[in-house]
């Protein structure tokens, strides 16, 4: 248990940590007790975890343009969860390795100026469940330039 919980052995509380159960499974938490005198007991708790949504892609049209003038399309589809709906979060890279939100809501395609970058500008989308589930980082670029 030491392993998924940030609570001593001998609490009287349990906190899983973030993260340590896998998406989409059945857990079950037993415990067993013993009274002072000696008298033993038992008690489970079913847990199961949300799936994090899966199957769809996401893209960035045109591949090139011009900083804060092109209109960038990012668009997210055929993205499959039992736990709707889904909302999606854009962001871009920023110089300092920071990411900057361009949009977090339940719309799946947005329209967006970017900002110049030296070579390519990176984004990052995130598919999200009702419950916070998220699928893995989908990692997309795209030139951004001054002018063509």
């Amino acid at each position: 248990m030491e392993l998924i919980t940030t609570t001593p052995p001998d609490s009287s509380s349990i906190v899983i940590k973030e993260d340590s159960l896998e998406g989409g499974k059945n857990y079950r938490l037993v415990l067993f007790v013993q009274t002072t005198d000696g008298t033993p007991g038992m008690s489970a708790q079913d847990i199961s975890t949300a799936s994090p949504p899966t199957g769809g892609t996401c893209s960035i049209t045109p591949s090139r343009g011009i900083a804060l003038e092109t209109d960038f399309n990012l668009t997210c589809s055929d993205w499959k969860s039992d736990s709707t709906p889904l909302s999606y979060q854009f962001q871009y890279q920023l110089e300092n390795g920071l990411y900057s939100m361009i949009y977090h809501g339940l719309n799946s395609t947005v329209i967006s100026w970017l900002p110049p970058g030296k070579h390519a500008v990176k984004l990052i989308v995130i598919v999200i469940d009702r419950f916070g589930a998220s699928a893995p980082a989908i990692n997309l670029s795209v030139q951004v330039v001054y002018s063509l």
